[in-house]
């Protein structure tokens, strides 16, 4: 029965930030970023691929670094740890994206997912 709520809650997430009531700022987003409730769950459920028996908390990502191309996955462990953010995830105003080497560069690799 909890599962469900939490769908249902996703769910309700997605459709305001797609009609535009949860806005960037309110998700502390930059405006590069298209989709930003999309690209957070996408790295919420990388930080679980990478700990086997640790799942993230609801807030799991404890900061992005756009400039470097990581962000910071907090686990109910009370760890943390620095991951590359998926190449091809903008990250300048000017069409920057993370590239395979790790670092924000104008390289033009597609985006896996975001």
């Amino acid at each position: 029965m909890e599962t469900r709520g939490i769908i249902f809650s996703g769910i309700l997430w997605i459709f305001l930030v797609e009609v535009g009531t949860i806005t960037h700022d309110i998700l502390n987003m930059p405006p590069f970023i298209m989709r930003p409730l999309h690209f957070l769950n996408k790295l919420l459920i990388l930080c679980n691929k990478t700990q086997e028996n640790k799942f993230a908390r609801i807030n799991a990502i404890g900061g992005m670094y756009f400039n470097v191309c990581r962000y910071v996955c907090k686990y109910n462990d009370g760890t943390k740890r620095l991951h590359k953010m998926p190449i091809g995830t903008p990250c300048t105003m000017s069409g920057g994206v993370c590239g395979s080497g790790g670092g924000c560069d104008q390289v033009d690799e597609p985006a896996q997912g975001c």
